[in-house]
């Protein structure tokens, strides 16, 4: 006789085979979405390292407030004119427990740069820390602006 249907041992093995790919799946998108949000990071740290330089240019110096990029007579105040309206919108760090904690700048005395921007991936490759590392400390910065620890802390960094 036969029968229709199939087995629990049957069943079983492939409820496990699809948690399996499933498992496998949520932690690549996890990965996946970590990796281009710290690709919007990046580009954003180019964009206002960019205008901030475009501005220095036209005026002779840079913004007065340096640190957190909303901070007043800061980085934002780039806006409309060097940046586009709402050019951090949507970015976040799971390093960082709000936006506007994600980048700060400073001027940098090292000789071969004027000013260094800080930010918060949430993947940081090797060479984003060690990049990060030697740059905080050429720049003669420390831990106080531009924390490697703690919330919210910082692992890449670029100088203009």
């Amino acid at each position: 006789m036969k029968h229709k249907g199939f087995t629990i041992v049957e069943l079983i093995v492939v409820i496990t085979a699809i948690v399996i790919l499933a498992s496998i799946a949520i932690v690549s998108y996890a990965f996946v979405v970590g990796d281009s949000m710290d690709a919007k990071i990046k580009s954003t740290v180019k964009t206002a390292g960019d205008a901030l330089t475009l501005y220095e240019n036209k005026n002779g110096s840079r913004v007065a407030a340096s640190g957190y990029f909303g901070n007043a007579n800061g980085m934002d105040t780039l806006v409309p004119t060097y940046l586009k309206t709402g050019y951090r919108d949507g970015i976040t760090s799971t390093n960082s427990t709000t936006a506007n904690n994600i980048f700060r700048w400073y001027d940098c005395p090292d000789a071969s740069s004027g000013f260094v921007i800080y930010a918060s991936l949430n993947n940081p490759t090797a060479d984003d820390i060690a990049t990060f590392g030697k740059i905080r400390t050429s720049c003669g910065h420390t831990a106080t602006q531009a924390p490697d620890t703690g919330n919210p802390s910082y692992n890449y960094a670029q100088t203009f």
